[in-house]
C-alpha cells in the first residue's frame, strides 16, 4: 500500500447532521487494502455523526463447524479475529 502521502486525496464536504446518528457507524472490514480507506472515511464522518465507530468483519467459516471438531472450530476462528484485528490496527495506523 503506498504511504498516505501519495494517496491521491479527494474534497469532502459534509453537512451537519446534528444528533440525527441513532447508532454506531459500522465499518466493514475484509482485510483487503481498501480497510484504511473505509477507516479514514470513518474518521471523517464521525466527529459530525457524533457516533462511535464498530469495526466488523463477516467471514464464512461458520459452514466449517460441521467438518471440525469444537476446539478446531474455535481455534480456526480464534486465528481469523487476532489476524483480522492485527490488520485493522495496521490499516488504521496507515489510515492516520
Amino acid at each position: 500500500m503506498p504511504p498516505v502521502a501519495d494517496r491521491p486525496t479527494y474534497d469532502v464536504a459534509v453537512t451537519d447532521v446534528g444528533s440525527q446518528a441513532s447508532g454506531p457507524m459500522v465499518v466493514a472490514v475484509d482485510a483487503s487494502r481498501r480497510d484504511a480507506d473505509a477507516l479514514t472515511l470513518a474518521r471523517l464522518l464521525q466527529p459530525v455523526l457524533d457516533a462511535p465507530i464498530v469495526v466488523a468483519h463477516a467471514h464464512p467459516y461458520g459452514r466449517l463447524g460441521s467438518l471440525l471438531d469444537d476446539g478446531e472450530h474455535e481455534n480456526l476462528l480464534r486465528v481469523v479475529t487476532d489476524r483480522v484485528s492485527e490488520h485493522v490496527a495496521e490499516a488504521g495506523d496507515a489510515a492516520r
